[in-house]
């Protein structure tokens, strides 16, 4: 512990930072006597020394009395510091104690040894007296300094009795030098001539010495709010001026010999003020602090506090307690609680006491108190604890009663929100699962069965779009209402948010066949009912539910319970996907189903992490067999299942949005391989077109991706065709048409694929920036068979020259599809006639044979 932290801990020195205002009151005492005292050193200076007695002999009994007075008040700084070496902080009170110890008995040789007291060992002399009194002073400054320079510490008691040894030493070795080495010392005092300069010279020094200890201290308890040092500091002072009168006399009996013990003496009572202070006085004030601070405590806290004896009587209280009887603090003390309350409540109060101090330990209970002062009345925890005195006497009961009445109705509510819906007030998915493992582990137990209803409510989102929230709450509140009519007692409705319900049905029938008959007559009974009219703040309004059914079969376990649920939340899909308003047993097909499309998405997430992706490139011929671009065409490249189509994965991408990730990817590699065909006479002139979804082309920043991939790639914009179909033409048309448009400006081109097959209109396609459109294979697989089929590719051909756009057919077979389209006015084609879809490489090969086949060709026409 450093000496700040140890000067916190003790009286002696305790850091409190106080205003100016209050260090000058505390300084008081010290001030007045300081300035006092050096006023009258100044006016004394001023005067002639006079004789105070006729002769040494007249002025002894005084002079003895002086000493031995300050002997008194010296050991009683000793006996003093002694007591409270236990206290923490002891070294500067040790240093003290054994100090002044010793300067008493130096103190006790000076005196013996004053002209006319009996021989001490030697003759008692003048200059004898002097050097003793020199080497009290000169202790006594030692000390002083020693307490105003050395760290605060705590010394062992062994450390103490060592301190106290060391004294003893060295006023032995001061006496055998004062009493026997008279004849080597200075002279400080001549028969007839009175004090030499060393003498003079010493008594300054000495005034120096306790200046410095005084300012040393001074500075201390500028620093830190303790009345000891201050104390401490004075006696210094007065010490120094103490010296200063010894500097003026002539003669033992002249006044400044009288005044400089009389100093002497008030110096050394401060000393002993500054110990009793910090010893004695310091813990009662500091009792008195804390007993205010008690008391303070007490007032402001609002719990109810009380204190009674043994026989029930109000010792003390604090003001919450004063609001309870209705009656001040004093009004309380000396009656018990029959003076205050019924004799009901005051024998149950009563009897808690007795409870408390019987058991030795504190009783806790919850109890409803009304107030006498405000007549509120709310829920108390109330404590008792038996007192006791240091030495185990019983005293009697404390009592401390908390408010919880707040803290339960939070709780009660906090109940609530955890464990029930707001708005139906029905149990929710919390409560519901806890109920659900205890009724799973009962009909294991008594092989009863039980099922789960899971019902949503059919185009529950049209009734909030159109009539508002408010009334969505309203039928949300009915349909509470209806299920819970419709269940027993032992069964559970539950919410488990939006438009979804819950119902647990125990206790069903242990054959499997009667309890799943059981749970479709109450399911049954649930749509019958759910189906009604309801009227909903004026409106009228009819709905329906789809419920899905999952049996209880040997479901233990958090891994069963949500197993459960998966289950019953299927078979409620599939009542949907039944068209509504019906129920659907869970089947184990349709579990299969669902487990594999979770495994397929999984796969999917990890081949977008990994690259597993590839790009095929499928040939794009016009009439006279040369290659003009090509299809990219995605295939997936799983490391078990190898290469995966795209109709087994595109759809899952579609959905789950995974697809934007993807036709980025596609995006940025088609581009590459542009770059790498630019490189080659023979591919440079090749396009390539990519297939956008409709999701992705709705992306805020679909057209910046592309315009930034073509830049950071480099390929040339010209050569890339975006391939859209006609559900892009669905929704939000004018939103397409702008970004087609602004895609157009940077050259690219764009076709509209399966155009034939879906449903736009004509009048926007006339509208889009199109530089082609693609003949689904649909239409050409039955062109040769089906006039239907040829009516409509010549429509499109027709459609397509009237707006100068370019058509090309896929799912090109044979010669003689490939012949009917050419007659019809298709110049462009793909298909397995020409070439299945290709690899980078398995594509370059297919170039330089068309390319070489081509050239030939021609050779032989020409």
């Amino acid at each position: 512990m450093n000496t700040e932290q140890a000067a916190t801990n003790t009286p002696l020195t305790r850091f409190r930072r106080v205003p100016a205002t209050a260090l000058l009151n505390a300084w008081s005492p010290q001030v007045f006597w300081v300035t006092v005292l050096t006023l009258l050193l100044i006016f004394g200076h001023l005067l002639p020394a006079a004789k105070f007695f006729a002769t040494p002999a007249n002025y002894l009994p005084l002079h003895t009395l002086l000493e031995f007075i300050s002997m008194a008040v010296s050991a009683m700084v000793f006996a003093l510091a002694w007591n409270l070496r236990r206290q923490s902080g002891n070294s500067h009170r040790m240093i003290l104690g054994a100090g002044f110890l010793a300067v008493s008995m130096i103190d006790f040789a000076h005196t013996l040894s004053f002209a006319g007291m009996p021989d001490l060992i030697t003759p008692s002399d003048p200059e004898k007296a002097i050097n003793f009194w020199l080497a009290g002073r000169y202790t006594a400054a030692a000390v002083l300094l020693g307490v105003a320079i050395f760290p605060l510490k705590q010394w062992s008691i062994r450390r103490c009795k060592a301190a106290i040894l060391i004294a003893f030493v060295f006023v032995g070795i001061v006496w055998w030098m004062g009493l026997n080495s008279v004849g080597w010392l200075p002279r400080t005092f001549i028969h007839g001539q009175g004090l030499t300069a060393i003498k003079i010279g010493a008594e300054y020094l000495l005034a120096l010495l306790y200046g410095v200890a005084a300012i040393l201290l001074y500075r201390q308890s500028r620093r830190i709010d303790n009345e000891d040092l201050r104390w401490l500091a004075a006696a210094s002072w007065v010490l120094g001026l103490a010296e200063m009168f010894f500097t003026l006399y002539q003669d033992v009996t002249d006044t400044f010999n009288l005044l400089g013990h009389l100093y002497k003496v008030i110096a050394y009572i401060m000393v002993y003020l500054a110990l009793f202070a910090a010893g004695v006085l310091a813990p009662y004030r500091e009792l008195d602090l804390e007993h205010a601070r008690l008391q303070t405590l007490l007032a402001t806290i609002p719990d109810l506090i009380w204190l009674k004896n043994e026989q029930g009587i109000y010792i003390s209280c604090n003001k919450a307690f004063e609001r309870f009887f209705g009656a001040r603090e004093c009004e309380v003390i000396g009656k018990t609680d029959y003076d205050f309350v019924s004799h009901e409540l005051a024998d149950s109060f009563r009897k808690n006491d007795k409870a408390a101090m019987a058991a030795n330990r504190p009783s806790v209970n919850e109890e409803w108190l009304s107030f006498a002062a405000d007549n509120y009345r709310g829920l108390f925890e109330t404590t008792k604890s038996a007192m006791y005195t240091p030495d185990g006497k019983l005293i009697g009961v404390l009592g401390i009663a908390h408010d919880v009445t707040a803290r339960k109705n939070a709780e009660d509510e906090i109940r609530n929100l955890a464990f029930f819906d707001p708005l139906t007030h029905l149990p929710n998915r919390r409560l519901l699962l806890d109920r659900l493992q205890h009724a799973l582990t009962a009909s294991l137990r008594s092989e009863n069965n039980g099922a789960l209803l899971y019902i949503d409510m059919d185009n529950f989102k049209p009734l909030n779009d159109t009539l508002g929230h408010d009334v969505g709450d309203l039928l949300l509140q009915t349909v509470a209402e209806r299920l819970t009519s419709c269940v027993r007692d032992v069964d559970t409705v539950a919410r488990l948010g939006g438009d979804e319900f819950l119902i647990m049905l125990d206790n069903l029938n242990s054959k499997i066949d009667d309890a799943a008959k059981q749970s479709e007559l109450i399911a049954e009974k649930v749509l019958l009912l759910l189906s009604q009219t309801y009227h909903l703040d004026g409106h009228e309004h009819h709905s329906t539910a789809s419920i899905g059914i999952a049996l209880f079969t040997d479901y233990q376990g958090q891994s069963g319970i949500e197993e459960l649920l998966k289950r019953a939340d299927l078979a409620m899909y599939q009542a949907k996907a039944a068209g509504r308003n019906t129920l659907r047993f869970y089947n184990p097909e349709m579990q299969a189903a669902v487990t594999a499309r979770a495994a397929l998405e999984t796969d999917l997430h990890e081949a977008i992490r990994s690259h597993q992706f590839v790009l095929h490139y499928q040939p794009q011929m016009d009439s006279l067999g040369a290659v003009t671009g090509c299809e990219a065409l995605l295939r997936w490249q799983h490391p078990q299942r190898g290469l995966v189509p795209p109709l087994a994965f595109i759809p899952l991408a579609e959905e789950s949005g995974m697809i934007v990730p993807i036709g980025r990817w596609v995006l940025e590699t088609a581009c590459q391989q542009l770059v790498t065909w630019a490189t080659r006479p023979e591919t440079s002139h090749l396009s390539i077109s990519i297939n956008v979804s409709a999701h992705q082309f709705r992306q805020v920043h679909f057209v910046d991706e592309v315009l930034a991939t073509l830049q950071r790639s480099g390929a040339d914009p010209h050569r890339l065709k975006l391939e859209l179909t006609e559900s892009l033409l669905l929704t939000d048309v004018e939103d397409v048409i702008a970004k087609m448009n602004q895609l157009k400006k940077h050259q690219l081109g764009f076709s509209l694929d399966d155009f034939g097959t879906g449903y736009s209109s004509l009048s926007y396609v006339k509208r889009l920036p199109l530089d082609e459109l693609k003949i689904d294979k649909s239409f050409v697989n039955d062109v040769l068979n089906n006039p239907s089929d040829a009516a409509i590719i010549r429509i499109i051909i027709a459609f397509a020259q009237s707006l100068g756009l370019d058509v090309i057919a896929e799912g090109v077979e044979t010669q003689a599809q490939r012949d009917f389209l050419e007659q019809t006015g298709c110049h462009h084609y793909q298909g397995y006639f020409f070439s299945r879809a290709l690899s980078s490489q398995d594509f370059d090969k297919f170039i330089e044979h068309t390319l070489k086949v081509y050239k030939e060709n021609q050779s032989v026409t020409n």
